[in-house]
């Protein structure tokens, strides 16, 4: 049953690439990350509401962060991706997601003198790995 979930995100996954590369010339890279994220956001509400009526409540700052967390995780890389993919294969494109992980890693250390741990290097050393076989 993992295996098959494994592959069925995967699939997923995989499969916004080609999808993007289709739709971001029609309806545009901007109307179509607004779409996605929207998806998202209904997906993903019932589980932030369960959350939320354990008792733990919001303050008007936690507003302003999630909606930079947003902006910076979510709607400007996506954003950026499908406008890329308009002028790039779906195979690229879903090769330069991968390497986010690689830049996350990259910025923390640069700019919040973040140390990794050697399981940490190990995971990153594995993630590369794993490009470099789709990439050859």
């Amino acid at each position: 049953m993992d295996l098959f979930l494994l592959i069925l995100l995967s699939a997923i996954w995989g499969g916004s690439f080609p999808f993007m590369r289709m739709a971001a010339p029609i309806v545009g890279p901007i109307a179509l990350i607004q779409w996605r994220l929207g998806f998202a956001a209904l997906a993903l509400s019932p589980f932030a509401l369960a959350k939320l009526t354990g008792g733990k409540k919001l303050k008007a700052k936690d507003y302003s962060h999630f909606l930079l967390l947003g902006l910076v995780n979510s709607a400007i890389p996506f954003s950026l991706l499908a406008f890329a993919s308009q002028f790039l294969s779906g195979g690229f494109c879903s090769i330069l997601n991968a390497t986010a992980p690689f830049f996350s890693v990259l910025w923390g250390s640069l700019f919040f003198k973040e140390k990794l741990t050697p399981k940490q290097y190990s995971g990153l050393a594995l993630g590369f790995l794993g490009v470099w076989i789709v990439l050859s």
